[in-house]
């Protein structure tokens, strides 16, 4: 068993969602449990291993895979050793799957590892599977289920009443989850509670340019304001600035790790954030997000720091009232196709969503 864990996520083919839950269909030879996919256009069958934590493959697969151009000597990242589960080291590479398809589904350039062993199986490890959610088995129908299973009675969505309003007259609805409530609809105010408005962002202004508070439309387009709601570099949220209605402020770091923790953790909450949208996600979000949060988070991507819109329909950012360093404030973010509700420190002049969270 590796102790490495590989930045992956699996798209398993023969998908059937119910309730937010996802199965498999296995095959068994040998007292074998099998899960089909594609490397680099070449058909394959991974072993389902609840002992590994990664997927890897044996070197005469990666000979045979260079040898008929299914991979190239660049897709070799270099040499790494491992502890099995005899507690001997072992040695390996780590190889940079250019496209992984399962189900019809495709994830690009994916670290795994080559196991130096000619007769090597190729794995699947269980906690890769784990970032979806919950994983069982039922080896009597050999069906391998993953994901949310059952919805949340302390989730609710609130009622009429519980509107809110920024200084623009903008309403939201809002949401409790757990001991928290949330806004369900992203930021779309140019003002800050005082009346203050906040400087436009326009196309021809560079964002590094920006040391001050500023916002823009999701993409350049205002059409996409009240869907998306407008991005913000951090200067506009900080807590020195009241952005959000009164009650209410950006979250803080551990604001946004309370929400996580709540949904399961950062491995598979993303998957109860996101919309089931299929117009906005780019697939395959849909065939695993499930939204039983209510929060509805929707792709509205970035503007990044050369003033460019990007990642529209593939990624949402939402920033904390957290610093990180004097250039850089925590954000936490969601990708089509994957469940990790992902932490990281953003640089401050780009443009990000908001999310409100009751005071």
């Amino acid at each position: 068993m590796k102790t490495s864990f590989v930045t992956l996520y699996i798209l398993i083919a023969s998908v059937i969602s119910t309730f937010g839950q996802t199965q498999v269909q296995m095959e068994k030879k040998n007292g074998v449990y099998y899960v089909p996919c594609t490397i680099n256009g070449l058909k394959l069958k991974f072993i389902f291993d609840t002992g590994a934590s990664d997927v890897s493959i044996s070197l005469s697969e990666a000979a045979f895979m260079i040898k008929n151009g299914y991979m190239s000597n660049e897709d070799l990242l270099g040499e790494e050793r491992y502890q099995i589960a005899n507690g001997d080291i072992a040695e390996g590479t780590k190889l940079n799957i250019r496209v992984l398809e399962i189900g019809g589904y495709e994830l690009h350039n994916v670290e795994a590892s080559i196991v130096h062993s000619l007769n090597a199986p190729l794995l699947l490890g269980q906690s890769v599977l784990e970032r979806f959610g919950s994983v069982t088995v039922d080896y009597s129908s050999l069906k391998l289920s993953f994901g949310a299973t059952t919805k949340r009675s302390d989730i609710k969505l609130n009622e009429a009443e519980s509107w809110i309003y920024d200084f623009n007259k903008n309403k939201y609805g809002t949401v409790v989850i757990g001991t928290q409530v949330w806004m369900s609809e992203n930021l779309r105010t140019s003002h800050y509670q005082n009346g203050k408005e906040i400087p436009f962002l326009a196309p021809d202004l560079r964002v590094d340019e920006m040391i001050y508070g500023a916002w823009s439309s999701c993409n350049g387009s205002e059409k996409n304001n009240k869907t998306f709601g407008l991005l913000y570099n951090w200067y506009a949220v900080s807590s020195s600035n009241d952005i959000c209605p009164q009650g209410w402020h950006v979250p803080t770091k551990k604001e946004w790790s309370i929400l996580a923790e709540f949904l399961g953790g950062e491995k598979s909450a993303g998957y109860q954030l996101k919309t089931t949208d299929t117009l906005s996600w780019i697939s395959p979000n849909h065939t695993f997000s499930n939204n039983q949060s209510h929060f509805s988070a929707l792709p509205a991507g970035i503007w990044n720091y050369r003033g460019a819109f990007v990642n529209k329909g593939r990624s949402t950012y939402w920033w904390s009232s957290t610093e990180s360093n004097e250039g850089e404030a925590w954000a936490r973010s969601l990708y089509s196709g994957s469940g990790g509700f992902f932490l990281g420190a953003e640089e401050k002049p780009i443009g990000l969503s908001v999310r409100c969270i009751q005071d």
